[in-house]
């Protein structure tokens, strides 16, 4: 899963090695955990994500994008944006 600001790409690594069946789920779980923290720039000490892995992956499972380090070129203008997923598995119907 990733995102496309006109043809950058957030990240821009894979989350290739995300499996919830198989508990790997680390790298999202952080980058979703640390968000908060970013977005109001306090120390993670002090300000806790408060979701542990386990309400992550039961409750919360989202995927969180940090798109601020654009370049200046896409900040004034109109930008196309894109979100694109590969998924192992079909979904359930009715989901």
């Amino acid at each position: 899963m990733f995102v496309m600001l006109n043809s950058l790409r957030y990240p821009e690594i894979d989350y290739d090695d995300t499996n919830f069946t198989q508990q790997k789920f680390s790298r999202v779980y952080g980058d979703a955990a640390a968000i908060r923290t970013k977005f109001y720039n306090v120390e993670e000490l002090i300000f806790s994500p408060n979701i542990t892995p386990a309400d992550y992956k039961e409750l919360f499972p989202m995927f969180v994008f940090d798109v601020t380090k654009q370049s200046e070129k896409l900040k004034n203008s109109v930008t196309d944006i894109q979100i694109k997923a590969q998924f192992s598995a079909n979904v359930a119907a009715n989901t």
